[in-house]
């Protein structure tokens, strides 16, 4: 899994799409492509601050508060980043598609 740099005006992003650097990281997210819900799932749901979805382009396209389940019915069709910090400041990034 190679890592994509993001850059904008407020902050750069280090953003990869694999769990292979996070093998502490415990975490699923389903189902993917999904219509509308993604749900996540695993031992590290407690530890989420916060949740962004993040266009490919890198730009942020929406915000969640911590979850277990979040809806993309107002995202317009496509492919993202859902992009999960952690309390200890780590981030868990995931490509994923709404149809």
């Amino acid at each position: 899994g190679g890592s994509y740099y993001y850059i904008d005006d407020v902050s750069v992003t280090v953003a990869t799409a694999s769990a292979e650097n996070f093998s502490n990281i415990n975490l699923k997210l389903y189902p993917n492509p999904t219509t509308d819900i993604i749900n996540i799932e695993g031992d590290s749901t407690s530890e989420i601050k916060k949740i962004s979805l993040i266009s490919l382009e890198g730009k942020l396209i929406k915000s969640y508060n911590a979850s277990d389940v979040i809806s993309l019915h107002d995202v317009a069709i496509g492919t993202y980043f859902l992009q999960l910090t952690l309390n200890d400041g780590s981030v868990y990034s995931e490509k994923i598609i709404k149809k």
